[in-house]
Formats: C-alpha cells, structure tokens, sequence
C-alpha cells in the first residue's frame, strides 16, 4: 500500500467553482504522479459546506514549491503539440502525423493531442475536437494557453498558487489589476448572453468582469488528458467523461468523480471514464465516490450566448436511481 505522509486540504478550491475548480484539483495530482513521479493521491472530503479536495502526498509548503517550479519551467509548446498552434483545428491536417511524431517524443505531448482531437472516420483530415474548446468568434483556444502562462508569470506563480488553492480561489474578481487574459467557459462566470447586453462582451473593461485566475487555468489545463478524445460505438469521435444526450443537437454534460479516498491518477482515470456510463444507465456506483455533473450552455456560432460549462451538481441529489437522465457515455 502508498505510504501517505502528508494531507494537505485545498480549502481555495470550492464546490460552487466545480468544474473549474475540480479540474484545478485533478491537474495538480496529475503534475504531480505523471509529470514529477511523485507519490500523490487526490481525495474529497466531506464537509458541512461541500466538500473539499484532499491533496495526500505533501505538505503544503513543499505542494506550493514543487508546482511552482514545475510551473516556471512549464514548456508550453509541449501542450499545444505544434508551437505556432493557436486554435485546435491548426492540428487537423497533420493529426496522424502528430500523433506518430507524439508517441515517440514521450507520453506527454501525446497525451494532450488526443486530449484536443479524435480521428473522423469520414474525413481524416477533420477530427472532432473536445467540448473543453469553449472559444468563439476572434479568440484562440491555444492564445489563452500563451496568455494565461504570461500572466501567471507577471502576477507571480507562487503567490496566484496560494490564492486559487488556499486563498480566495479560482477567479479574479472585479477591480483586481491584472495582464489580460482571453477567458474561457470554464465557470459559470464567464457565461455570456449577448441579447442581455448592449454591446459585444470582449469590448467590456476587465475591472467590470470576473475573470478566471491564469494559474488556475495552467492547472486545470492539466487535467485535460483526463478527458481524452477517443472513438465510439460506428467509430464515432466521443469525448471520455461526459455525458452525451441522445439524439443531435444536446450539448455534453463534464462528469466530475469525487472519491472520498484517495485514488491516484490510475484510479481516477477510470472512474472518470465509468462515471458517464454509470450515469446513463442507471447502474450501480461505489458509494464512496460522489458523481458531479457539470452542464455544457451556449453555441460555439456566432450569435446566442458563449458556450460555457455551468456549476456542478451531484448527481445522487438530481435523481438516487439515474432515471430521468438519459444520455449515453463515450464507452
């Protein structure tokens, strides 16, 4: 059995910024156990308010450390896969090529290339990218990538690890002075409805907006091979860890586990790729692991609101037997 040293509760990181704030948790583990070699192990604990990511593994001081240098030294271009990259879909032509090039530079790039892409059976040079590209219009999904590294480095990596995981959490709120950072729709906050407003939200002045934290975003970047990209039943591109509506036209729901003991990134892998299955089914689930679902709102079109992934909720609060929800898993 892993010895487990240390407990380190990331009080920052609370239930009402699920997902966000889950996929902050799930990417420090993920640094921790694949990238460092790290013994580590991720639980949630119960608490009167919601629970709480329990990080076991290191102390606090030595967790803020090692991401911090892990975090300094990040090399960007590894997670993009191509450096000039600057949306998805700038990896589509050359997927096979990447992919083969991927796999023998080690598991890393790799794992973010099926993370971002899945072969299309009918057009290989068109995979399907994953639910997790919430960018629309004039933004760039590989730009935030840039921009929030930039911006964690002038804000200060050490210090914005202290606030999204012991402090005030995942989001900047308005007045802060930060670089500006295009935003993805990762929290419920950036939500935006443009027949509310009376003009394009992207022109609106940062201090009027709550914004998500760059490091935040760094970490739960990390996460995102949690979720591959992978085919389904006829060969169909489906995304690992959501829950997908039958029929066309549904939007995918991110399922969340939160087991309340600690799993390392193995463990926490399948109950990510089993959640959805357990989910639209009905099927029986280990008490001890908590299944939060996290709804995807909004269009990628041009008008309507920004696609956005809205605040989790435990799914045994929705409905104790799965009835009702109907969908089907990327199994």
């Amino acid at each position: 059995m892993r010895k487990r040293t240390s407990a380190v509760e990331l009080i920052g990181l609370r239930h009402w910024d699920f997902p966000l704030a889950a996929l902050v948790a799930y990417g420090a583990l993920r640094i921790l156990e694949e990238e460092l070699g790290k013994e580590a192990a991720i639980r949630f604990k119960r608490s009167p308010s919601g629970p709480i990511p329990v990080l076991h593994g290191l102390d606090e001081k030595d967790l803020l450390e090692t991401l911090a240098n892990y975090l300094d030294s990040l090399e960007v271009d590894e997670m993009k896969i191509c450096a000039e990259a600057t949306q998805i879909k700038d990896l589509s032509e050359g997927y096979f090529r990447l992919l083969e090039e991927a796999c023998g530079q080690g598991g890393r790039r790799a794992a973010f290339l099926q993370a971002y892409l899945a072969p299309n059976r009918r057009d290989k040079n068109r995979p399907t990218s994953t639910p997790f590209d919430t960018t629309k219009g004039q933004q760039r999904f590989f730009k935030v990538l840039d921009e929030a590294c930039r911006a964690a480095e002038q804000i200060g990596v050490l210090d914005g690890l202290r606030q999204v995981l012991f402090g005030e959490g995942v989001l900047i709120y308005p007045g802060v002075v930060v670089p500006k950072v295009t935003q993805l729709g990762w929290h419920e906050s950036q939500y935006r409805e443009w027949a509310d407003r009376a003009r394009n939200p992207s022109t609106e002045g940062d201090r009027y907006r709550v914004r998500l934290h760059p490091v935040a975003v760094l970490l739960a970047w990390e996460a995102l091979p949690f979720y591959p990209m992978a085919l389904g039943a006829g060969l169909e591109p489906r995304p690992i860890g959501f829950l997908v509506p039958e029929g066309r036209g549904g939007s995918p729901s991110l399922v969340l586990p939160l087991p309340r003991h600690p799993v390392g990134t193995g463990e926490l892998r399948a109950l990510i790729a089993a959640g959805p299955a357990a989910i639209a089914t009905g099927r029986c689930w280990p008490r001890d692991v908590e299944l939060w679902i996290s709804p995807l709102r909004g269009s990628k079109g041009e008008k309507g609101a920004y696609p956005t992934f809205m605040r989790a909720k435990p799914w045994a609060a929705r409905t104790a037997s799965g009835a009702g929800i109907t969908g089907r898993s990327a199994q």
